[in-house]
């Protein structure tokens, strides 16, 4: 209910607001201020005081009577459809048909004097326009010229009247108006019996142009049709006022109105409301849609429950809402969910009657209201209504900005197919008991409506709900209330069927959003669980629907874009002892799934609108199966392929069994080697899940194939508990604006690849290569003892050590991070399985490797990162990949403590994870044993090559540990092969050992490059001294090139300290131009 229609209903009841010094004050009739109206003035307390506050302001500016001999110019709004008009003649869109079906006794002469004398009351039902330059004005006719046409059906059989009826009813709604020759307003009352057949029976139709009306004023019709029936019938006075204005009055006043100050604080408000909101409301439609749609339309009721309606009214009295702002809300949030966007935009009409002056006419007063809702950011119930309310107060305090101008001042671009400015409406209809639009009882008259099989929809969609009040059956019972709907849609867009589903939808937000239990927004669904499953095919009585976190949305969309991949495919293997009894292991496998919801998941789309695209079906049962397969060849190998293979996720399973057996003779093959292998998709399980999982299996092989207590097996619980956690918290405005922050100065790292050692590498059928590596137990223990000094994790060192090597490797010059990865075991359950995990970039600021940048403060700062990323590490793998910048090659860590061992039959089994292959990707992976710690590193092969990164990392950790280098730049990262190769080409013999010179002892020690490279130009003239791809040269060839471009650049002034830019790929040529610079005494 708006402030207007909140005060125009007191004022029906007696009661009066004002303000005394600011302050709301009311009187009120003994028993008429109840404790319900309270609380709506409550409620509205800011918009009622700011209205009285607009309306003291204006009282001094009343409307005055202007003289009926100038031009009358025509309101904003009437001169809105007048154009209309003159653009689409003929057009029925703006009639407003009424047909009424009236049983009892009238008096046809005397409604027809009642109708006259409403007609010479209002001159708006005496008015049509004529056009002045391009303009419409009004045209006010005399009185007298206007009958209500008569016709006689009575001596018809019953059928014939009812198609007589339902012809003259439908006839009249599509009977166009005339707007420059009028009246605009017609009737014909039709006598369908009289009273010698029994009870008479009248049907009366009456239809305005909108141009003359609106709702308000159909009530008004109405009223003063019964006031001035009843007053001719028996001879009584009128009991109405004389009007104080007409409608020319009012629209010659707006009209002088426009160039006030307050519009123009009434338009900047809109102005800034609408500045940049989306152009039009994108609904997903049945039918496609046309550069020009027609207004043929539909309308669809429906009651709502009564427990709904009385849910509706408690939410409303327990948070101070009004009716009118939760059940907006409501339709907005739908709305949001079709037309997949944050930001919408809906028409909500008022009577634009806020002056006392208007409240009696008939007349086009109705305003159109933008309001804009934007639902960004993780909202909860109490936050969305929030905004809801303040969208609402806000809005009722500018509405006195006709909707014509606010659309001339923003010069709107219109869009083909669609309404300006808005493609959905909204309006609540507050009734009294008794004033239910159906059936109500005027004196001995009973009426009821006749509908009209034609609607015009001004709009795609308008959402009309009346809140009719129930009748108080007894002293001291309390009011209630009915809700019931109707929502007109276009029939050139929308089928009914979708239409219905919006309304059960529209229905069900509504309880969701009324229950008073605490959720997001977000978590609100449109279906139920049971009605999603049946709509997808699915038997509800078999399965549930678990919705995907953030991260397997994201895999999920992977796979869309790129179903062939095995960039998610992954892992877990371990040798079993030869002699396992493979009937006892399937049984384990079987006894752990049906005990683990996700293990039981396969993976459904939904193509339906407002719905996610994709969906876990839990079924209370699953068949699992193990494959045992007798391979020739490495087992290893195979399992390699197993792992990482495409996964069709919306076809086949997402969780595979594997047994694979050496192949030997029928003597030996009991003493065959045998490796268990399961294969996943990663939106299934992560890292930790998967020990967890092969855990399981091995523990319940050993405990005989009873999976009890392995995993949980009541997750329902946890699962929603996580599910609420990611939509709350991941990609959330805080996190979001966190991480845009913390990762502005962050540049992509580049890794140059030399193409000679691209050839050296071994291409396998992932296009990858994999090294590992484990820490001595010396070094292990002299880490761990730096660590305890240091009060740091072995995660956190080995992390530093790693940073600093991808530093080095990509002599990276601005910020830039790592993909570090984390479990989510703080929400879900330790003893779950699914895919809990995090990746979060891990920011290394380049100052941390600058000159005399200590090795310690590296790791003072990842602890202090640590603690200051934590509550937004809920950011999703999408939101990364917008935020940081595309690399080359995409630098991975994580750290694997959850590695187990198990005993079986006497031996001790060490399941290995194979880690999805990440396109472009260098991982590494540090894993504790239970004997140890192990380096593994896996790269693209086109992105990276290793190096031996491995082995620098163990001495760089050796330095750090043993307090050889204190500052970054004190690192040593050659290796002592390398060292020995460094010595040989400065100490002796650098062509081979065949002289057995010695250059150290013939050339000063402080000798330059250049001296160095024509010494060995001497003694090694025709060993190949450089290689590009296929060309190489000598070094006699390479000393003579570098001297010829020498010469040229000493010609061009070079001369020594002379600086030159080289601007080069890597080639010969570089390193000619390199030598010639030098050569030539400059530098390069």
């Amino acid at each position: 209910m708006s402030v207007v229609e909140l005060l125009s209903f007191l004022a029906k009841k007696d009661i009066r607001l004002w303000l005394d010094g600011g302050n709301l004050r009311f009187s009120a009739p003994e028993g008429a201020f109840t404790a319900e109206i309270k609380g709506q003035i409550v409620s509205n307390k800011p918009a009622i005081i700011e209205f009285l506050k607009q309306a003291q302001k204006s009282t001094a500016e009343s409307i005055k009577v202007v003289s009926r001999d100038q031009p009358l110019r025509a309101s904003y709004g009437q001169q809105r459809l007048w154009l209309l008009d003159q653009l689409n003649p003929g057009d029925v869109t703006y009639n407003m048909p009424t047909a009424l079906r009236i049983k009892g006794f009238i008096d046809p002469a005397i409604l027809d004097q009642a109708f006259q004398a409403i007609v010479e009351r209002h001159e708006s039902l005496r008015t049509h326009f004529e056009e002045k330059d391009g303009e419409p004005f009004q045209v006010i006719s005399k009185a007298g010229q206007w009958s209500l046409e008569q016709i006689d059906i009575s001596k018809l059989s019953d059928s014939e009247k009812e198609t007589q009826i339902t012809h003259w009813v439908n006839e009249d709604a599509l009977t166009s108006f005339h707007l420059n020759v009028g009246p605009l307003f017609r009737g014909k009352l039709i006598t369908v019996s009289t009273s010698e057949s029994g009870t008479p029976e009248f049907v009366l139709i009456a239809c305005m142009h909108h141009i003359i009306s609106d709702g308000w004023s159909m009530e008004v019709l109405v009223k003063e049709m019964m006031t001035f029936y009843m007053s001719k019938a028996t001879g009584s006075p009128v009991m109405l006022s004389e009007l104080p204005i007409q409608y020319a009055d009012y629209s010659a006043w707006q009209r002088d109105w426009v160039d006030s100050d307050e519009l123009k604080e009434h338009l900047t408000y809109w102005m800034g409301v609408l500045e940049g909101a989306p152009a039009v409301l994108k609904l997903p439609t049945d039918k496609p849609r046309g550069e020009m749609v027609s207004n043929r339309g539909a309308v669809y009721k429906f009651e709502m429950p009564g427990a709904l309606s009385s849910q509706v009214e408690a939410f409303c009295d327990q948070n101070k809402l009004t009716p009118y702002m939760v059940t907006l809300g409501a339709w907005q949030l739908l709305l949001s969910r079709y037309a997949n966007t944050n930001d919408v935009v809906v028409g909500a009409p008022v009577a634009g009657r806020d002056r006392g002056e208007t409240q009696d006419l008939i007349g086009f007063f109705v305003n159109l209201l933008m309001m804009r809702l934007q639902l960004d950011g993780t909202l909860t119930v109490d936050t969305f209504f929030q905004r809801v309310r303040a969208m609402v107060l806000d809005g009722f305090g500018h509405q006195d900005l006709p909707i014509d101008m606010l659309m001339d001042e923003m010069e709107i671009e219109r869009q083909p197919g669609y309404s300006p400015l808005a493609q959905a409406a909204f309006q609540l209809i507050n009734a009294k008991a008794g004033d239910d639009g159906k059936a109500m009882g005027v004196g001995p008259l009973e009426v009821s409506e006749i509908p009209s099989s034609s609607t015009s929809a001004r709009m795609e969609m308008v959402l009309g709900v009346a809140r009719q009040e129930l009748a108080v059956t007894g002293k001291g019972a309390s009011k209630g209330y009915d809700y019931s709907g109707s929502l007109e849609y276009n029939t050139d867009l929308f089928n009914e069927s979708t239409v219905a589903t919006m309304v059960e939808q529209y229905q069900h937000i509504l309880l969701s959003l009324t229950d008073g239990q605490p959720k997001t927004i977000e978590s609100i669904q449109l279906f139920s669980d049971n009605e999603l499953l049946t709509a997808l095919g699915v038997d509800f009585t078999d399965a549930h629907l678990l919705p995907l976190n953030s991260y397997q949305r994201d895999f999920y969309l992977a796979y869309k874009v790129k179903p062939e991949s095995f960039e998610n495919s992954y892992g877990i293997s371990v040798d079993v002892p030869a002699d396992i009894d493979v009937e006892k292991l399937s049984q384990a496998i079987q006894s752990v799934a049906a005990s683990s919801e996700m293990l039981r998941a396969r993976l459904l789309e939904s193509h339906l609108a407002t719905t996610d695209d994709a969906y876990f079906v839990i079924h209370s049962e699953v068949t699992t199966a193990l494959d045992v397969q007798r391979i020739e060849g490495d087992l290893q190998e195979c399992a390699d392929k197993l792992m990482h293979k495409p996964i069709d996720i919306l076809r086949q399973p997402l969780a595979t069994y594997h047994l694979l057996e050496a192949v030997g003779n029928e003597a030996t093959d009991k003493n065959k080697p045998k490796k268990l292998v399961f294969c996943y998709h990663h939106i299934l399980l992560d890292g930790a899940s998967t020990f967890l999982h092969m855990d399981a299996v091995l523990r319940s092989y050993a405990e005989g194939g009873v999976a009890g207590g392995v995993v949980n097996t009541q997750p329902d619980a946890i699962n929603a508990a996580y599910q609420e956690w990611d939509k709350t918290h991941v990609d959330s405005e805080n996190v979001l604006s966190f991480w845009k922050q913390q990762l502005k100065t962050v540049e992509a790292l580049k890794f140059s690849m030399p193409e000679t050692y691209r050839k050296k590498q071994n291409i396998n059928a992932f296009n990858d290569e994999t090294v590992s590596l484990r820490i001595n137990p010396e070094l292990q223990n002299s880490i761990t003892e730096y660590c305890r000094q240091q009060n740091i994790s072995l995660p956190l060192f080995f992390k530093g050590v790693y940073g600093i090597l991808v530093q080095h490797y990509c002599r990276a010059e601005n910020d830039f991070h790592v993909a570090e990865f984390h479990g989510n075991r703080r929400v879900a359950s330790d003893t779950e399985l699914g895919c809990y995990y995090q990746q979060v970039p891990m920011v290394f600021p380049i100052n941390l490797f600058s000159k005399g940048a200590k090795v310690a403060d590296l790791f003072s700062y990842e602890k202090t990162y640590r603690s200051q990323v934590q509550a937004y590490r809920s950011i999703s793998l999408s939101q990364q990949a917008d935020i940081l910048p595309q690399a080359p090659a995409v630098f991975m860590y994580n750290y694997y403590n959850f590695v187990l061992d198990r005993s079986i039959q006497g031996e001790t089994l060490n399941p290995v994870m194979s880690a999805p292959k990440v396109e472009r990707g260098v991982q590494m992976i540090v894993g504790e044993l239970s004997d140890g710690v192990q380096l593994s590193l896996r790269y693209d092969l086109d992105s990276f090559v290793d190096l031996s990164m491995l082995d620098r990392m163990v001495l760089i950790a050796e330095q750090i540990v043993s307090a050889k280098a204190e500052t970054i730049d004190q690192l040593n990262y050659v290796l002592d092969d390398e060292q020995a190769s460094l010595r040989l080409v400065g100490g002796t013999d650098v062509g081979g050992g065949q002289t057995g010179r010695n250059l150290n002892t013939e050339l000063n020690n402080d000798v330059n490059i250049v001296q160095w490279f024509e010494s060995q130009v001497t003694q090694s003239s025709d060993r190949v001294a450089l290689v590009y791809d296929d060309s190489e040269l000598t070094y006699r060839e390479l000393n003579a090139k570098a001297n010829q471009l020498a010469r040229y650049l000493s010609e061009q002034g070079v001369v020594a300290n002379s600086r030159v830019g080289i601007c080069l790929d890597r080639s010969i040529d570089l390193v000619v131009s390199i030598l010639a610079v030098l050569k030539a005494g400059g530098a390069y």
